[in-house]
């Protein structure tokens, strides 16, 4: 597949549908939260949340680490990022 003059391999792609502004991977918090300030409420509260990629195209590790978060789900359109601390698989933080 030829992009601009560069060949390019459809497979080594990345879907830029699970693309967040960052460029890096983007995934769901396991609660549909409309906002970041909900998410960080959330989290402030103490309630334990987890994170997931719908379609596991790429691999991430969803235990600990840093994650980039979207929201809210598909369908609705995306209206907030977020930078999240995963420690044992739920966020301990989010910027």
């Amino acid at each position: 597949m030829l992009h601009g003059d560069e060949r390019v391999n459809p497979l080594a792609m990345d879907s830029l549908a699970v693309r967040g502004r960052t460029g890096q991977v983007t995934m769901y918090t396991s609660v549909n939260f409309k906002t970041k300030k909900e998410l960080k409420d959330a989290i402030a509260a103490g309630r334990k949340i987890s994170v997931y990629q719908p379609n596991q195209m790429f691999p991430v590790n969803t235990t600990v680490g840093t994650v980039y978060l979207e929201g809210p789900h598909y369908p609705k359109p995306h209206r907030w990022y977020a930078t999240a601390v995963l420690a044992e698989g739920y966020i301990v933080s989010v910027k």
